[in-house]
């Protein structure tokens, strides 16, 4: 059996790394010949049209290439891809067996984004772990983020690959995540890529505030928002 059950109830793939479509899907080869189209969770890697899409999958390549896996799945896409964390025996270590998280390894480097979108996906560990990664990749101007306003391949997807105009900003800081508060008086926060966070505006005279990131939000009393 190539597909097993796991004991936190995900199904886990076992097979060889045969192809690399781009820096986020790869092909795995099981033992029965059969192939299984795998989207790896937790990121979004650039396009192939879009800056530093070929850079990402040519990390990823270097990553899993040819090499065995072990893939955590707990769904498919609704492209019929197994959606998953991948595991990788790391280059550097012989005998360390199948302990990278490709996906995490991803977004160290800067070769994608921390999928927030479908954060509510990830347990919270892990979502920690991404995001925490996704931060440090960007203090450190690690690969795509050496781009000045390096857009996320949601928006690419979205705006046909058109220059998105940056979000506004009060004063100088730069933050992009928007503090609201509904008519109900609910703090939210927004962040670019989710669905109402074009339309949604802030207004600083009404105590509306911009966060840099979402641990600040959530410490000054913001919640995520659920759209």
């Amino acid at each position: 059996m190539i597909l097993l059950a796991h004991p936190s109830t995900a199904a886990v793939l076992l097979g060889r790394v045969v192809g690399v479509s781009d820096g986020d899907t790869i092909t795995v080869l099981d033992s029965d010949k059969r192939q299984h189209k795998v989207r790896l969770s937790g990121i979004d890697a650039p396009e192939k049209s879009q800056p530093y899409g070929q850079a990402s999958k040519t990390n990823l390549s270097r990553l899993v290439y040819l090499k065995d896996v072990r893939v955590e799945s707990h769904k498919q896409d609704r492209y019929g891809r197994t959606l998953g964390k991948v595991w990788v025996q790391p280059a550097e270590c012989a005998r360390c067996g199948l302990t990278l998280d490709a996906n995490l390894a991803q977004l160290t480097v800067g070769m994608a984004w921390w999928y927030r979108q479908y954060a509510n996906e990830q347990p919270a560990a892990e979502r920690g772990q991404y995001e925490f990664a996704e931060q440090e990749a960007k203090a450190r101007k690690a690969g795509l983020w050496k781009e000045p306003r390096p857009m996320p391949p949601w928006d690419w997807r979205h705006g046909g690959g058109k220059v998105a105009s940056p979000p506004p900003a009060p004063g100088s800081n730069g933050c992009v995540i928007k503090g609201n508060i509904n008519g109900k008086g609910q703090r939210i926060y927004h962040v670019p890529g989710q669905r109402y966070y074009a339309e949604t505006q802030i207004s600083v005279a009404k105590g509306e505030r911009w966060f840099c990131t979402e641990e600040e939000a959530k410490s000054a009393g913001w919640r995520a928002s659920r759209s």
